[in-house]
């Protein structure tokens, strides 16, 4: 059972790994880093343009996010699948790649089988 939190927690840093990213360098930094990549990697992903590296580089950029932020906090748990689902989703288009109508797949010829879509 889920209880609320107390008026005297809500100040506090609820996640137990969060330490982790001031290991790497301010988090303040941090996080505009990693929003600018999830923002240019997600209109590259949806244009479908390097399709395997841009997933493979949202899926690297998550990894740290949702480690430090959403694990071991019983508040962050829907934010916590939310991530597994969404690098669920970025595996599938790193190993499968694009599809025709993207623009990776804009140059392909039909039945190519050395192309990469």
């Amino acid at each position: 059972m889920i209880s609320p939190r107390r008026d005297d927690e809500i100040g506090r840093d609820s996640t137990p790994l969060g330490y982790l990213a001031s290991l790497i360098g301010p988090p303040e930094i941090l996080m505009m880093f990693s929003g600018l990549a999830l923002v240019v990697g997600g209109f590259a992903l949806a244009l479908g343009f390097r399709t395997r590296i841009v997933a493979a580089g949202l899926c690297l950029t998550l990894i740290p996010i949702t480690v430090t932020t959403h694990v071991g906090d019983m508040g962050h748990i829907g934010p916590l699948f939310k991530n597994l689902a969404l690098m669920g989703g970025l595996i599938h288009f790193t190993v499968r790649g694009a599809g025709a109508y993207s623009l990776d797949g804009q140059g392909v010829k039909a039945g190519d089988p050395t192309a990469e879509a």
